[in-house]
């Protein structure tokens, strides 16, 4: 599989929960994280190196900062509304629970300098430091000073805070201050009349943004108001609004892609996307921009639904199949399956490597898994690669692997290797 390799953003903390919970979360506009490396700093505490894709345009914050110096901007009134509904889907998926798997997620430090940019300005949210999820939401820990809900530390933490959160990001993007606002205004503190008396001119006083400053400038009123507020009063107040004036202003396009990262997974950013889907699900009439992800993607969807930029979700559909065959043009597949059917036996090699050094316990683990007997005290340390073969064949009618007569492998042993 190919993998498409443009650099990596690479940074470190010193705890890192809040990103191991949510390393396995997979959306379009949340930041993957590729490897966490654990490594000890010279005083001898932890120190934890984060590695993700790189994203060319640095952070929001300093995109905006940016604008607000130069006469030239980097962002137009269109990437502007673009990055808001990206932001919006991203907050959207987290706060979305996944039966037996995670409840809701609370990210409670969501800031645009925890917003980066892709080169095409596609936004992608990052830094979960603070997460937690729904079903451990008794701290009251919260984000950064400008963009705290009036409620931190007078209540459990609640979606209500990303959403306040988000309404200081919509009035930065109109006005283009920073958080901290004017003098001693901060942005999330002043009227909803002064935001519009000082909008970004330069970007918002065009004819064809159909005066989309004022109805991001309401939007943004309400997050600000609210205290309550679920995922479906976000998705119906904010995001659908937000659909409504990116389509009014002529653009369709949910995730803009360059030319060098085309056949780039729209999730995981790194491995190539399928060349062919089982997802085959109807999408909405008025899908403008199919979701295209990895086969790997794709699989772990149980973990990570795949949601349609439309809002469809998407459910494989191709059963029990290897992933390698899956991968494969129809008549590829189709003579794979027409093989089975004709009872040709499939010989497969499950190969374990146990790799380590001297003394790190690959001859007692190896024993252990073969079902041998382990005399710890007795067993000489080896200093390489050991590598054990064992043949088997699959039944296609009851989807088990059986093991040939000479196999030393128990089933349940041999089973966890084929999960891996």
């Amino acid at each position: 599989m190919s993998w498409y390799q443009y650099g990596v953003g690479i940074w470190h903390k010193s705890v890192p929960y809040g990103e191991m919970k949510t390393s396995r979360i997979l959306h379009p506009f949340i930041l993957p994280l590729l490897a966490i490396v654990d490594l000890p700093s010279q005083d001898w505490e932890r120190e934890f190196w984060f590695v993700s894709p790189l994203c060319e345009n640095g952070d929001l914050y300093e995109v905006l900062r940016h604008d607000r110096m130069q006469q030239i901007p980097k962002l137009n009134g269109q990437k502007r509304v673009k990055i808001l509904l990206q932001v919006a889907l991203a907050i959207k998926y987290i706060h979305t629970e996944v039966p037996d798997v995670r409840a809701v997620v609370l990210h409670k430090d969501i800031a645009s300098e925890n917003i980066v940019l892709d080169e095409m300005y596609n936004a992608r949210l990052i830094d979960f430091g603070l997460v937690s999820e729904e079903d451990n939401m008794k701290t009251t820990a919260g984000g950064r000073l400008f963009y705290l809900h009036p409620n931190v530390g007078t209540e459990s933490a609640n979606e209500s805070w990303d959403y306040y959160s988000f309404g200081v990001i919509v009035r930065e993007m109109i006005t283009t201050f920073g958080p901290e606002g004017q003098g001693p205004r901060h942005l999330m503190n002043m009227k909803a009349e002064y935001i519009t008396d000082n909008i970004y001119k330069k970007i918002w006083e065009h004819d064809h943004l159909e005066n989309a400053h004022e109805k991001l400038n309401d939007i943004a009123t309400k997050l600000l108001e609210q205290t309550n507020w679920k995922v479906k009063d976000f998705t119906d107040n904010v995001i659908n609004e937000l659909i409504k004036i990116y389509t009014a202003i002529g653009q369709s396009c949910f995730l803009d892609v360059s030319k060098e990262r085309g056949q780039a997974c729209h999730s995981c950013m790194i491995k190539t996307k399928a060349k062919q889907t089982s997802m085959n699900q109807t999408h909405r009439e008025n899908c403008t921009q199919k979701i295209e992800v990895c086969m790997a993607c794709e699989k772990n969807s149980f973990l990570n639904p795949i949601i349609c930029y439309c809002g469809t979700q998407l459910t494989p559909t191709f059963g029990s199949l290897p992933m390698v065959i899956q991968q494969m043009d129809q008549s590829s597949i189709h003579l794979y399956m027409k093989l089975l059917d004709e009872g040709y036996e499939v010989v497969c090699n499950i190969r374990v490597v146990v790799v380590g050094h001297k003394g790190a316990g690959k001859t007692t683990l190896t024993k252990r898994l073969l079902n041998r007997d382990v005399d710890i005290g007795k067993e000489e340390s080896t200093n390489g690669i050991e590598v054990h073969v064992n043949r088997c064949k699959v039944s296609r009618e009851t989807k088990q692997w059986i093991i040939s007569e000479s196999g030393k492998f128990k089933l349940s042993v041999l089973m966890k290797y084929i999960c891996l």
